[in-house]
């Protein structure tokens, strides 16, 4: 972050009004100076790959990320082009045999000068490539030119098969939704279940999908890293959780290294949907909920409990936990109903 403020402080400090021509400054060393810290501001290019690739951690679907993957190849491929056609421009216009200067392209106004230098680079990156208005007429002009076609094979090359390659999975992602959503249609039509039970089983698709890449996910993990560190991880990911719980956060600074491995071993991840129970009435208790992320509604079904000043309903939100007591009572059965908001 430091290496990236700095020139850009510098930058307005010596130069506060933006302007970029001589006349503007003291000197032309100044003017250097300007110049030289205007190019180090590109280091802010790998702040934007880290904020990407953080961003990528928080995505959970897999059609989201080769989206991602996709516009990164493309706004790789665009920057790649534009330093091309601004080094093809300025060798140009370097020398008085250089082609923009030969081509009378350095009077013409600054839109047309970068769209015509783009050009040129975008054909480095195409077999049929026509330069009618751009014929090297310097060495140094052609050893670039040399230099950009063989960059342009490479680069080519290495974007058109990464593109594919995404496309053929980004093909099967959608290939195996529409399976799914196909198997539940027939199902659907062939036994005259009505549309909100579709839509219910449609969710319910989505969610069991997810599940199975999460848990895909946890079993990597398995084999890529040890035990040890999935433990440490794990712990690190759910001990402020159950700390909020009362009893469990003295139980952890009494027995830490058995919370250790509760956070291991007893934690696991329910994915829920809006308007998706968890558990409803008469249904058995045995597990205790926290709320990790979202909210959930819990509506009581015994009318004994707003006698004794309970809500009705009562939604849950992230820290907060739910059916505690069946970790002390046998056969407890429930006697409201939770679900996802």
């Amino acid at each position: 972050d430091l290496l990236i403020m700095v020139p850009e402080w510098f930058s307005l400090i010596i130069d506060p009004s933006g302007a970029s021509s001589s006349s503007a400054l003291p000197s032309l060393s100044l003017l250097r100076v300007v110049r030289i810290v205007r190019f180090v501001r590109l280091l802010r290019l790998v702040k934007a790959k880290q904020v990407l690739d953080a961003l990528e951690g928080f995505a959970d679907s897999q059609l989201l990320l080769l989206s991602v993957a996709v516009f990164k190849l493309a706004a790789a491929l665009f920057l790649v082009v534009h330093f091309f056609a601004c080094a093809w421009y300025a060798i140009g216009i370097s020398k008085v045999g250089g082609w923009a200067k030969a081509s009378g392209l350095e009077s013409r106004e600054f839109v047309f000068r970068y769209v015509t230098c783009f050009q040129w680079a975008m054909q480095m990156f195409h077999p049929a490539r026509p330069r009618a208005e751009m014929v090297e007429g310097t060495n140094f002009e052609r050893m670039f030119e040399l230099l950009g076609t063989m960059s342009g094979l490479v680069i080519s090359s290495l974007f058109i098969s990464t593109v594919t390659n995404t496309m053929v999975t980004l093909q099967g992602v959608f290939a195996k939704q529409y399976y799914h959503k196909q198997v539940i249609s027939k199902y659907v039509h062939s036994h005259n279940i009505c549309s909100e039970s579709e839509a219910l089983a449609l969710a319910q698709m989505h969610r069991q999908v997810k599940r199975a890449d999460q848990q895909a996910e946890e079993l990597q993990l398995t084999h890529l890293i040890s035990t040890q560190l999935l433990m440490d991880m794990r712990e690190e990911h759910r001990r402020p959780l159950i700390n909020r719980n009362p009893f469990l956060n003295q139980f952890g600074e009494r027995h830490p290294r058995l919370v250790r491995r509760l956070c291991h071993e007893a934690f696991g991840d329910v994915l829920l949907f809006g308007n998706e129970h968890v558990f409803r009435p008469k249904d058995a208790g045995d597990r205790m909920y926290f709320v990790e992320s979202g909210h959930l509604v819990y509506a009581a079904q015994d009318a004994m409990l707003s006698t004794i000043g309970f809500p009705a309903t009562k939604t849950l939100a992230k820290g907060s936990w739910i059916s505690e007591a069946v970790l002390w009572v046998l056969h407890w059965e429930h006697i409201g109903e939770l679900m996802g908001s």
